[in-house]
């Protein structure tokens, strides 16, 4: 997220991952286990109180959801990769996402093509994005875990 430009990035995990991903360009590495009151806390002292406009959930529970609706400022938006659980109310005043990144749709080919194609590559060779681990199967390369050396808070 980083090479969009959001600075700081935070995110939550186990934190015997915190060097794993502030090396994948993560700036501060949240225990997942922390509160939402202390969770907002933490967030609140990493920016200096200022608004979180876009929060992104990979999980999507409806723990992680509630967390990140408290987290976000007036006016903030959710991205949500599993849906949105039935029993979260998504207050007036923010916005929900749900995110799915199917590229083999139809609507998806050709964005997927040319980015992989055109885009990633120089990406790469610049050294904007790295790569975990490859994995070879036969001739092909699968590119497992590509993540931004750039990483929520704007």
């Amino acid at each position: 997220m980083k090479i969009s430009g959001f600075s700081p990035v935070i995110t939550t995990a186990s934190t015997k991952h915190s060097e794993l991903l502030k090396s994948l360009g993560a700036t501060h590495v949240l225990d997942r286990k922390l509160s939402s009151v202390l969770l907002s806390e933490r967030i609140n002292e990493i920016t200096g109180g200022k608004p979180i406009a876009f929060v992104y959930d990979s999980i999507s529970s409806s723990e992680t959801v509630q967390a990140g609706l408290n987290i976000l400022s007036t006016g903030g938006q959710l991205a949500s990769v599993n849906g949105m659980p039935a029993e979260v109310e998504v207050p007036k005043d923010k916005v929900v996402h749900m995110v799915w990144a199917g590229p083999r749709m139809p609507q998806n080919e050709k964005l997927v093509s040319d980015l992989y194609h055109d885009v990633i590559s120089g990406l790469m060779e610049d050294g904007l994005i790295k790569v975990r681990y490859l994995m070879y199967f036969s001739s092909i390369i699968l590119l497992n875990m590509v993540t931004s050396k750039r990483l929520l808070a704007k």
